[in-house]
């Protein structure tokens, strides 16, 4: 009896399991794709078709790209914590404990302001966790290593 260490994804028709590596994989280049759009807050956006004789306003919703940027930040981090192997957590723990220090010193002074600012501020922070996430993946050779391939 074969153990089940994947995780199906639905959006395909041939119900592929997919490894802890293709998954983190699949997501870093989602998360590459919003990086290369504008981080921008979110906004609607209006423009007039001519329907006929006349002009109709369609509008269309914008997401906040620098949300989703954050939230995927914060997901391939839960993705990945799981698997740090024990010899390597001290660093990165305290590189993240810095990180998250920053976070909230910058909430601290930002609470009573804008929203628009504190998420502006929260994306350069979790900028910077993505960068470590990534120098972390390169330590311990996630990207060359089979072992994540199961």
């Amino acid at each position: 009896m074969e153990e089940e260490t994947g995780i199906i994804d639905e959006k395909f028709s041939n119900r592929e399991e997919l490894s802890l590596k293709e998954i983190i994989l699949r997501h870093i280049r989602k998360m590459s794709d919003i990086s290369c759009q504008e981080l921008t807050p979110s906004y609607w956006e209006e423009r007039p078709v001519k329907i006929g004789a006349g002009v109709s306003l369609i509008k269309k919703y914008h997401p906040d790209l620098r949300s989703a940027f954050i939230n995927a930040v914060d997901f391939l981090f839960s993705l990945i914590q799981p698997y740090m192997p024990k010899d390597k957590k001290g660093s990165f723990k305290k590189a993240i404990g810095n990180i998250k220090k920053s976070e909230n010193s910058k909430w601290k002074s930002y609470k009573n302001k804008n929203q628009d600012e504190w998420v502006q501020a929260k994306l350069e922070i979790k900028q910077k966790l993505f960068s470590e996430i990534m120098l972390f993946l390169n330590l311990i050779k996630f990207f060359t290593s089979s072992e994540f391939n199961e």
